[in-house]
């Protein structure tokens, strides 16, 4: 809770719902590179979550991770090797 500077579970629904949804912006992202990662395992953003952003926004490179959680506790080695890959595929003269 101290990461959330004073910001009460309420609040934070509050404006998480206020926010406009990603496929919203879909035309807008088409020329964007994006690398979704998500976790099998996420309770707070499960896989269902992603399928209406990914049916609107079908270009995203998205890859689930069978042991994610929220937090990709038992998958980050995986997590910053794909992560790394993708971004030198994408920009190869960073």
């Amino acid at each position: 809770s101290s990461m959330l500077h004073g910001v009460s579970g309420n609040e934070l629904q509050s404006q998480w719902n206020a926010l406009p949804s990603v496929e919203t912006y879909a035309e807008q992202l088409r020329t964007v590179p994006i690398l979704l990662l998500t976790g099998k395992k996420d309770d707070i953003f499960p896989p269902e979550h992603y399928l209406q952003c990914m049916k609107t926004i079908p270009f995203i490179t998205w890859q689930e991770y069978e042991n994610g959680d929220h937090a990709f506790s038992e998958c980050r080695d995986e997590i910053v090797e794909k992560t790394i890959t993708w971004v030198s595929n994408m920009f190869p003269n960073i």
